[in-house]
């Protein structure tokens, strides 16, 4: 007999004497033991060094059937996503939906019910994201359809982040609601828009910017001028605002107030031109946001001036359209 076969007749009946049976019957529970069984929705994923790189020849946004803007040969160094620790169990990425309580939205009329409601979301988290990002383009590309302009070129990296999470939700019948916050901590974000008389590159340039909820401003030690004395656990930025606060004492702050985007049809009527009745396709982008932002040192030209600081930004309301 051959040795090969003998080897399977052997595994074949080992396997055939384990009581599979017994031991893999599915047993029904009644009510009582299904209430002592508690489990968690949603999917936990843990991903560590993985790396992109990529290139991209020319990217375009096209207002009109000939001008465009475009950014030429956007690359990234080494676009890398180092997600975790050496322990795996502290990078990780967590996935859910499920129905929340939610205040209600504020949609800026006076007969908004302060109310809760329930909203049913997706939600993403990673609270410990290991990122290195950059971007460069070598031309920044206006068109108006029979002249391209580069107006120079802009870069920007490295790009770290801490933290992350995402909420997503319908919204009506042709948007969606969401929430992202973040803590972001890039190195330089540079414009090049020309040369001196020695050839040499003139730029506007902020570095070591610092975006977050807060640095501790109007706390003892905090001097905005001063970066050795910003703190570093900054929380993060807010764009959004899915939740609300359900228990405020002010109905006016218990309104959720998420970014929206839609798109759709609408008659607009702005003061420095009229449309008429013609209803034209437009994109709409809602950024309500609240955090602040600063940066260690800027320049302008040859010269340098220093940190700023952008602290409490609260915005209730930021809309952009975008009308082919």
């Amino acid at each position: 007999m051959p040795k090969n076969f003998s080897i399977f007749l052997a595994s074949l009946a080992c396997i055939l004497l384990i009581p599979w049976a017994a031991a893999a019957t599915l047993q029904p529970l009644n009510n009582a033991e299904m209430e002592d069984v508690t489990g968690q929705a949603g999917i936990t994923i843990a991903v560590k060094n993985v790396q992109i790189f990529q290139n991209i020849e020319q990217y375009r946004y096209n207002a009109s059937d000939s001008g465009y803007f475009g950014l030429l040969n956007l690359q990234s160094d080494v676009m890398k996503y180092n997600f975790g620790t050496a322990d795996m169990s502290t990078g990780l990425i967590f996935l859910d939906t499920g129905v929340n309580s939610v205040a209600s939205l504020d949609d800026w009329d006076e007969k908004t019910t302060p109310d809760s409601i329930n909203k049913g979301m997706i939600g993403m988290a990673a609270p410990n994201w290991d990122q290195e990002v950059s971007y460069l383009s070598d031309g920044l590309l206006f068109s108006d359809g029979n002249t391209a302009y580069n107006l120079g070129f802009v870069g920007i990296g490295q790009i770290r982040q801490p933290s992350w999470k995402t909420f997503l939700a319908p919204h009506g019948e042709s948007g969606v609601d969401m929430e992202h916050d973040f803590e972001m901590h890039i190195d330089t974000a540079a414009y090049f828009y020309g040369t001196d008389s020695n050839n040499n590159w003139l730029r506007v340039a902020f570095e070591n910017i610092h975006i977050g909820q807060s640095f501790g401003f109007g706390t003892a030690g905090d001097d905005p001028a001063d970066p050795t004395t910003w703190t570093s656990d900054i929380g993060e930025f807010q764009i959004g605002d899915m939740f609300g606060d359900i228990d405020s004492s002010e109905p006016k702050d218990q309104h959720s107030r998420p970014a929206q985007i839609d798109a759709g049809v609408s008659d607009f009527d702005f003061a420095d031109f009229d449309f008429g009745d013609y209803p034209l396709g437009a994109y709409r982008l809602r950024l309500p946001f609240e955090g602040s932002i600063r940066f260690e040192n800027s320049h302008f030209g040859g010269t340098d001036f220093g940190p700023g600081a952008i602290d409490g930004i609260k915005a209730y309301r930021f809309d952009a359209y975008l009308i082919p």
